[in-house]
């Protein structure tokens, strides 16, 4: 089990060495948490998309619900329900 210990703890100490010595790696080291960290905080603060609108043509059961479930969630929320294809058309065109 000694053995094991040991093996171990040479082990880390070379690879440490090596991380050490080039500069590349440790740069890696440093850098990469932080900006995976920010890029998570943006990710996860972002909250409306910019989608406004919702449509479909057919408004059955479950397309209502689907779309209630959409505005539950908090990341979606519409403003405007378009019934056919020439409304969706025009709220393209419209930039909505």
């Amino acid at each position: 089990m000694r053995k094991v210990f040991q093996r171990l703890r040479a082990l880390i100490y070379k690879e440490t060495v090596q991380i050490l010595r080039d500069r590349r790696t440790l740069s890696l080291l440093f850098l990469l948490p932080p900006l995976n960290f920010s890029f998570c905080l943006c990710c996860l603060s972002y909250r409306e998309p910019p989608s406004h609108c919702v449509g479909g043509s057919e408004q059955d059961v479950s397309s209502r619900e689907f779309t209630q479930a959409l505005t539950n969630s908090s990341y979606f929320d519409f403003k405007l329900e378009l019934q056919n294809e020439q409304q969706v058309i025009d709220a393209i065109d419209a930039g909505l």
